[in-house]
């Protein structure tokens, strides 16, 4: 009882509401993640949000605890996205390494449908033909990958979720050998919002 009169005299002096205190991870326009200091700075993710820009693209932001130059090769953000079916666009972590996006689509394995939690098995993904319509560029610890809203389908439900993984990509498949961290980690499924209310709520924000 003590605990949640000291929680309440918190919002008060701070000006939050208890309820809007409660319902941030509620917020489709942000993910917040745990900081785990097992992991190297670059591979913590902190959070990850989502804009719309004036020239109509969805930019998700993730952010880390560090960066790295001149890791591990095989080391990339990931950002997996569910419009329909998965896609998931992997830039490398280490900022020497450019831009450059690489987008997969369809787990070709059936029964494997999203990406596992860390120190589970390896998910295959094969090349998607949007590839160029997507991009990203460096942002202080983090990386920032754009989406043409054209690109999204308003008819199906939208959910999203960023990692930090090891990877290998041969011709065009793509095989996550580990999963280092996960935006979303402990909280089951994604969550799925529709496109349009996801929309909404951004440019509310955006006036």
């Amino acid at each position: 009882m003590n605990r949640i009169l000291t929680l309440l005299v918190i919002f008060v002096l701070t000006g939050i509401s208890p309820v809007s205190a409660m319902n941030i991870y509620d917020d489709p326009r942000t993910l917040l993640s745990y900081m785990d200091r097992s992991l190297t700075p670059e591979q913590d993710i902190l959070r990850v949000t989502v804009n719309v820009t004036p020239d109509n693209h969805l930019v998700f932001q993730v952010k880390t605890r560090g960066e790295q130059s001149g890791g591990e090769n095989s080391d990339h953000f990931l950002l997996r996205i569910t419009n329909g079916k998965p896609y998931v666009l992997l830039v490398p972590i280490d900022k020497e390494k450019g831009d450059k996006v690489f987008m997969y689509e369809d787990v070709i394995e059936p029964e494997n449908n999203s990406l596992p939690e860390p120190a589970t098995m390896p998910t295959t993904f094969k090349a998607s033909n949007l590839q160029a319509e997507f991009s990203a560029r460096r942002i202080r610890n983090g990386v920032e990958f754009s989406i043409p809203l054209d690109a999204i389908n308003f008819g199906n439900n939208f959910g999203y979720d960023a990692y930090t993984v090891q990877a290998s990509i041969q011709a065009n498949t793509l095989q996550i050998n580990d999963v280092y961290d996960q935006a979303g980690k402990g909280r089951g499924e994604a969550k799925q919002y529709a496109a349009i209310t996801l929309l909404n709520k951004l440019c509310a924000t955006r006036k």
